[in-house]
């Protein structure tokens, strides 16, 4: 995720990482220093990853958001996996809304597959 400012959304991560759920997440790493309450309870919460582009805080060793070394690169991506989403399996949503409430009323797009098992198993390896 590029930008992120929502609580609920992050509200909600953290209580499935509370119950068990494997909840990771990559963000731009110009979000750092971001004081945001969303920011905060991430990572406050007991994620399995936190991954910030271009900085070496992932838990996972060898785990990076970016898509190249250069220092005005970021991470621009806005991807989705949920191994179980109802009756679902194998989710994949890939959308260009960043998690801010601005972004809310603004036009966006999204596609969402699932029963993917190749189109799942990249992302989540990604």
């Amino acid at each position: 995720m590029f930008s992120w400012s929502v609580t609920d959304v992050a509200d909600a991560l953290q209580r499935a990482a509370e119950r068990g759920v494997v909840v990771r997440v990559v963000l731009d790493g110009q979000l750092t220093d971001d004081t945001s309450r969303a920011i905060a309870t991430l990572r406050s919460a007991p994620l399995d990853d936190l991954v910030f582009c271009g900085t070496s805080s992932a838990t996972v060793s060898g785990s990076t958001a970016c898509v190249a070394n250069y220092g005005t690169s970021i991470n621009h991506n806005k991807i989705f996996t949920f191994s179980t989403s109802g009756s679902w399996k194998r989710v994949v949503m890939v959308t260009s809304q960043n998690m801010t409430y601005t972004q809310d009323n603004l036009f966006n797009n999204a596609v969402v597959v699932h029963e993917d098992y190749d189109l799942y198993d990249h992302y989540t390896a990604y």
